[in-house]
């Protein structure tokens, strides 16, 4: 084995080391000692086996073992907790939600993959329908690539933020950076990426940069010491990178809003349409939708386009929660906007511009008059998706 190929797999290690892989294994599940949740040839069995292992002691023992006890609320059998988050990759707060839909016992949560193998899912079923080109994923992948194919009147300005930034002047930052920071604010994303990971808000008050990190819409912003005189989006960037504590590209956009009847009264809202193309026919369908609204500044429900909704953490709601989710029930199955029926159209003509992948989820901000599509996404979190699929289901 020559120095290149050590050094390699010395990489690949210490990779997999920082972020191991999920286990493939289901154990005690389905009625069996062992189960495979993907499949694998002969020849990783070993490999495999050693990610099992350190997988139980990095995650479980380090990571889920302290938390065993911090969700005594929601009454989960001990026993339950033991199979499903200790001895498998599941984490709590799915077999809190599966918990919540009905299903209360190990054998019938252990019928539901486990979010920690969304990839190896995807991979699995790609090869049975058909393996995405290279060149379509890499529009899906950069993000600039995407939005430079799409209609301008669902994009918005622009700019990639890399190593070699050259800003150092306020007249070299485009207009509308400093329009957004004294507006709705300055969003910078990695070019890359997904989940809202490294998602950040900028944002002037009273002459002073203020940011936050975009996870919930009640989020707080924190203070920069930087004064707005010395502001350009070099400097931004930078902040940027200290913050999220990385050196990869970033996009900086726009904070969109949605801006509609129904909305102003709430928080920003993300719709993702899942697109699915049929091989046989060429025909492109919705196969799921999903909107995440807060009925209150501790709650979020998650609804379809449709007006379901998944009943979880029904009994912590007050009457006046439980009296704005029929609302938005309500509005979503018999008034829903017509920003909204775009973006569910806007989703299947788009996905005629990566025809080699079957399944794509659309992000999107409903905003006034044009929706504004944020990214799309062929590996995406598929929790959601089985919730629903479940509930509607059975309900």
């Amino acid at each position: 084995m020559n120095k290149r190929k050590i050094l390699t797999n010395f990489l690949k290690l210490y990779q997999y080391l920082k972020n191991p892989s999920p286990p493939i294994f289901l154990w005690l599940g389905e009625q069996r000692f062992l189960k495979l949740n993907i499949k694998f040839t002969k020849n990783n069995l070993f490999k495999e086996i050693i990610k099992q292992f350190y997988w139980w002691i990095k995650i479980s023992i380090f990571y889920q073992l302290p938390k065993f006890w911090n969700y005594e609320k929601y009454n989960l059998p001990q026993m339950l907790k033991i199979k499903a988050n200790l001895l498998n990759s599941y984490t709590y707060e799915e077999t809190i939600c599966w918990f919540q839909l009905g299903l209360i016992s190990w054998e019938e949560i252990s019928k539901k993959k486990p979010s920690s193998i969304n990839n190896f899912r995807h991979l699995e079923r790609h090869k049975m329908t058909s393996i995405p080109r290279k060149e379509d994923k890499n529009i899906l992948d950069n993000k600039l690539s995407l939005l430079k194919l799409i209609p301008k009147e669902n994009s918005y300005p622009f700019f990639l933020c890399e190593g070699n930034i050259n800003l150092t002047k306020r007249i070299n930052t485009p207009d509308w950076v400093f329009e957004s920071l004294n507006n709705n604010g300055l969003v910078l994303k990695p070019l890359s990426g997904s989940n809202s990971m490294g998602v950040i808000q900028f944002k002037i008050f009273k002459d002073f940069l203020y940011y936050r990190f975009i996870r919930s819409p009640f989020e707080e912003f924190k203070k920069l010491v930087l004064p707005c005189e010395n502001l350009n989006l070099g400097v931004i960037y930078s902040f940027w990178e200290k913050i999220v504590k990385t050196k990869s590209k970033a996009i900086a956009m726009p904070y969109l809003t949605c801006e509609n009847d129904i909305f102003n009264r709430n928080h920003n809202l993300n719709l993702r349409i899942v697109t699915k193309k049929n091989f046989l026919n060429s025909k492109v369908s919705i196969h799921n939708s999903f909107i995440q609204i807060y009925i209150s500044k501790k709650f979020a429900t998650y609804f379809d386009v449709e007006g379901n909704s998944l009943p979880l953490f029904l009994e912590e709601l007050t009457e006046i929660d439980l009296l704005n989710l029929e609302k938005w029930k309500s509005f979503l199955k018999y008034k829903r906007s017509s920003e909204i029926n775009q973006c569910i159209e806007r989703s299947i003509l788009f996905h005629s511009f990566v025809p080699s992948i079957d399944q794509i989820a659309w992000d999107w901000i409903p905003c006034k008059n044009n929706p504004k599509l944020l990214e799309g996404n062929c590996f995406y979190s598929l929790f959601l998706p089985d919730m629903f699929d479940y509930y509607l289901s059975k309900y």
